[in-house]
């Protein structure tokens, strides 16, 4: 997995994101463009206190920040993303604030990481930009509407920098089989626990929703959570929270981290990134609840093969239908199953509202794709295929998700460490068919204080309530935008 990152001082106050300046780089050294016109666009997206150049200043920051999160609106807003269960609390309005009197991002934190996606100079999103293909997804009226919650779990194995075998594995030997790691502890059975500690406090300071993490069954791997997250945050967060794990990964000096998910054949498990996802329809009986989760989940199964296609490069190694996965080519669901595609979990299914585990994504899967294509199957296809709309066509959103995916796809840039020798693969001709996946997680520093970019408020529940059903051609039950005369 590629992941880049560059360093710039500016001199503030900054006071939104939209206020920093695009940046660029060469992205002929990145196998991303030619050398005759070699500049990658860096826009930036979404902002993050910096753990890595943290000063007294900027921790003192955090404590003002939190002093003020006291208010009604943000307790509204974290008891909110922090349960797929309960229905969403409203925000309370705030006061319109000019550009001048607005406060500075993040109270005036200095040391900032800054998310950003990839662009050629004349606009146009690089191949490998899945970011933008599946924002245009999220901002779809009728996916929008439905608040969409992701909660991602992302497994991960830490390697030794020199044998590239997994961290307290025996030298070209094995440990004793699996059984005792899943969620021990003991210096014989955990391996790699303080980069796991480290990296779960690191997240926390730089905001992101980390919500927990644990040993995997395989010894040397382990699992971190992000999430709840709304929409395109989910992607964010996860790409924030993979690059923040490869610095500190970096800080020991012996230590790599693999995506691959299956670092190691036999019987071992691989590695995943499961993703849980539920809609306002789901979470909320009265709007259907479970009955809106079997619905989604017949959705998922007619489109088996494109989610499978875009869930992770060697996802085949790891979905045999043995180690807690599902076959590759069979799509089935159960309740509380870990051998199914996709899982119910009991609570779910015993209160009738709740959310589904996909399990298929491997730990190397885009969450940009895994998150928007869950979307865009069970909000958005349905309208364009079966109801004829003219106004919008969300195969053409798609289209340009399967671009973005097949470019990555025919990459240089390996699943695993071992294998990256993208930075020196040679640039030809055909570069945007063989881009690296650098595009969607590129990132910068910078030492001025900025604000994440804010979404458009879903549609209020009354709207919501009050829209006309509509049936689809297999007798489904769905609640659209779309007027009688098929426009939105």
């Amino acid at each position: 997995m590629d992941l880049r990152s560059k360093t710039r001082t500016l001199e503030g106050p900054f006071r939104s994101v939209e206020d920093l300046p695009a940046w660029n780089y060469d992205g002929s050294s990145t196998n991303q463009a030619p050398g005759q016109d070699s500049e990658v666009i860096l826009v930036p997206r979404k902002v993050y206190r910096d753990p890595f150049r943290a000063t007294a200043m900027d921790k003192d920051h955090i404590l003002d920040h939190d002093r003020k999160n006291s208010s009604v609106h943000n307790r509204a807003l974290y008891v909110e993303h922090r349960s797929l269960d309960k229905p969403a609390l409203s925000p309370v309005a705030e006061p319109e604030q000019s550009s001048a009197t607005r406060p500075e991002i993040l109270d005036g934190c200095r040391n900032l990481l800054v998310m950003c996606d990839t662009y050629e100079p004349s606009g146009r999103p690089i191949p490998t930009n899945t970011r933008a293909a599946a924002n245009a997804i999220f901002t779809l009226p009728e996916v929008s509407c439905e608040e969409p919650w992701f909660g991602i779990e992302q497994e991960y194995t830490l390697l030794d920098s020199t044998t590239r075998w997994p961290l307290g594995w025996p030298k070209g030997g094995y440990p004793a089989p699996q059984g005792p790691y899943y969620c021990g502890i003991g210096a014989d059975r955990m391996f790699g626990r303080n980069i796991a500690d480290a990296h779960y406090r690191a997240c926390h300071y730089a905001g992101l929703a980390v919500s927990g993490i644990n040993a995997e069954v395989m010894p040397g791997q382990w699992e971190f959570q992000v999430g709840p997250c709304v929409g395109i945050d989910a992607g964010d967060q996860l790409w924030m929270a993979r690059y923040i794990l490869q610095r500190v990964c970096e800080l020991t000096g012996d230590v790599v981290v693999t995506y691959d998910p299956k670092p190691v054949p036999g019987d071992w498990n691989g590695a995943g990134a499961h993703c849980n996802y539920s809609t306002r329809s789901m979470r909320e009986k009265r709007l259907g609840g479970m009955n809106e989760i079997e619905r989604a989940i017949g959705l998922l199964e007619d489109r088996h093969a494109v989610h499978i296609a875009a869930y992770g490069p060697g996802n085949e190694r790891r979905l045999t239908g043995k180690h807690e996965t599902g076959a590759m080519d069979k799509f089935t669901w159960g309740v509380a199953d870990r051998g199914a595609s996709i899982r119910v979990g009991n609570e779910t299914a015993s209160t009738g509202a709740g959310y589904l585990e996909d399990r298929r994504p491997s730990a190397n899967s885009d969450p940009y794709a895994v998150t928007s294509l869950l979307a865009e199957t069970t909000l958005a296809k349905s309208w364009c295929s079966e109801q004829g709309s003219s106004s919008y066509d969300a195969r053409n959103v798609l289209g340009g998700l399967t671009e973005a995916l097949t470019s990555a796809k025919l990459s240089n840039a390996a699943s695993s460490l071992e294998d990256d020798d993208s930075s020196t693969a040679e640039v030809d001709q055909s570069f945007k068919s063989k881009s690296s996946q650098a595009g969607s997680g590129n990132m910068y520093e910078f030492g001025v204080p900025i604000t994440p970019e804010k979404t458009p408020p879903p549609e209020t529940l009354q709207e919501y309530l009050t829209r006309p059903a509509t049936v689809d051609s297999k007798g489904r039950v769905h609640r659209s935008p779309i007027g009688d005369d098929g426009s939105l």
